[in-house]
């Protein structure tokens, strides 16, 4: 016994079928052109992320170097008794070396340490400038102190001896 539409069921159930054949394929299609671009992005993300650790040890090499130039810096001119000339002489080779750094590395990553170091002859500048009024003052302060002390005795001389 066979239902007058048994042809017409068929062809829709052959229909269906090839339909939901489609439909999977598609989906598997569209799956693996996922995994294939979630791999590639993978790929240029761990890329990206050597680049940025390697910008980042760099930075953290240039901050050192910095922080080791700015506090010889301040030993300049400070009442510890250090050689200034030795500590001059560290602080310009240490400027040498971070300019050193900073040319090799791209123009963007470092811009602000190249700025820092472009200033750091005006600092030494003002520095010495600093040391040399601050002597100045000293010897001032003796000539201030002797002639006081001269202008006392003048006066006891005068009071003394009339």
């Amino acid at each position: 016994m066979k239902a007058k539409n048994s042809k017409h069921v068929t062809q829709n159930y052959a229909l269906f079928v090839i339909a939901l054949f489609c439909s999977i394929l598609t989906a598997v299609g569209c799956i693996w052109s996922f995994i294939i671009a979630s791999n590639k992005e993978i790929v240029s993300i761990e890329k990206r992320s050597v680049e940025y650790d390697t910008a980042f040890e760099q930075q953290i090499l240039l901050t050192e170097k910095v922080d080791s130039l700015y506090n010889n810096l301040t030993l300049l001119n400070s009442d510890r008794r250090i050689n200034e000339l030795v500590l001059q002489n560290r602080i310009s080779t240490q400027k040498m070396n971070l300019i050193g750094t900073l040319d090799k590395l791209p123009g963007g990553d470092a811009l602000l340490y190249k700025k820092m170091s472009e200033k750091v002859n005006d600092i030494l500048e003002i520095k010495d400038s600093i040391r040399i009024t601050r002597s100045e003052v000293e010897e001032t302060k003796k000539k201030l102190q002797r002639c006081i002390e001269d202008n006392r005795k003048a006066a006891r001389n005068v009071f003394t001896n009339p």
